[in-house]
């Protein structure tokens, strides 16, 4: 089963404002399920469903421990009948109850302590770009009663090889758009990186949005210090669109940090290859794969290879001491 990855995290609306937490994240969470149990008893769920492209969008009620919440993400429509196309007899009636002709369950899993939520990836799932309203749609109204000095951000983590792809096809550039927020735990970043990213963070400033743009009939032989720096901020927290000239082609491309998400395969099956695990081992593999996703959103592939290698290596250590002691 593949995963795509989401941050969503509560930001301070002042400088070094205090962060909601784990408990935050939580508390979020329970009155989100609260409304969606509601509304999903009275079978009224489209009432709160995000509407988009005549397709609604919502959480079922979902499952809450201490660590994480787990569910579904349903999307549907909506019909009342159905007709035949030639003589408009109807074949079918909903009656009182709202029908779908189609209907698709997406497992999700949010994790309080990273703030990221795993999204399974299938035929029908919406566009990233309505994934972030959908969860936005759906935390905002409790987000806002429990935390009224935080504002919600949704953002894709994106991969950071995309940077690297980009450099070696771009010979000039027409124009970047980009944003970029703080993150409140992420801290792999470069030291020009890591103080642009604290200053946002230290003077609550939630959004930059950035552009630069050639002349016309022009072009840029590169992008600023700033823009990159910026850049490089969005994987994890933002999202950017750029129009380059592509080295190999000679043709005008567009690069969007959404085109490229980090996606995670999470062997759902037992040793046997055949049977299915429980869902309290599910939600522990997916766990396992958020802080691969992260590092995967900040760093360059080589060096996720190179420092999960160090890890393996540094756990072989640790465990070879632990028995040395014993």
């Amino acid at each position: 089963m593949q995963f795509c990855y989401f941050n969503v995290q509560l930001l301070p609306v002042v400088g070094d404002g205090e962060f909601v937490g784990k408990e935050g994240y939580k508390k979020v969470f329970e009155g989100c399920n609260e409304i969606v149990g509601h509304y999903w008893e009275k079978r009224e769920i489209e009432k709160i469903a995000l509407e988009s492209r005549n397709n609604f969008h919502t959480f079922k009620p979902f499952k809450i421990t201490e660590d994480y919440a787990s569910g579904y993400l349903k999307k549907f429509n909506q019909v009342d009948k159905l007709v035949q196309t030639y003589t408009d007899q109807t074949l079918f009636s909903a009656d009182s109850l709202p029908a779908s002709s189609e209907a698709y369950d997406f497992y999700f899993f949010y994790s309080f302590e990273h703030h990221i939520l795993a999204l399974q990836v299938g035929k029908r799932l919406p566009a990233v770009s309505v994934i972030k309203k959908i969860i936005s749609h759906m935390l905002h109204d409790v987000s806002e009663l429990l935390y009224p000095d935080h504002a919600l951000s949704v953002s894709l983590l994106s991969d950071h090889g995309l940077i690297a792809d980009l450099n070696s096809k771009a010979s000039g550039f027409y124009n970047a758009n980009i944003t970029a927020t703080f993150n409140n735990s992420f801290d792999s970043f470069s030291q020009d990186q890591k103080e642009l990213h604290d200053e946002l963070k230290e003077k609550g400033i939630n959004k930059v949005q950035h552009q630069e743009k050639s002349a016309r009939g022009g072009m840029m032989s590169g992008l600023s210090s700033f823009a990159m720096a910026l850049l490089i901020l969005s994987i994890p927290s933002g999202q950017a669109t750029i129009r380059y000239l592509d080295s190999d082609t000679g043709k005008r491309e567009s690069f969007n940090t959404d085109d490229r998400p980090v996606q995670i395969d999470v062997d759902v099956t037992e040793d046997d290859g055949k049977t299915y695990v429980s869902e309290e081992e599910l939600n522990s593999r997916i766990n396992v794969s958020i802080p691969r996703a992260i590092q995967k959103s900040m760093v360059s592939g080589e060096n996720v290879n190179k420092n999960m290698a160090l890890t393996e290596q540094e756990n072989v250590q640790d465990a070879q001491g632990d028995m040395d002691e014993s």
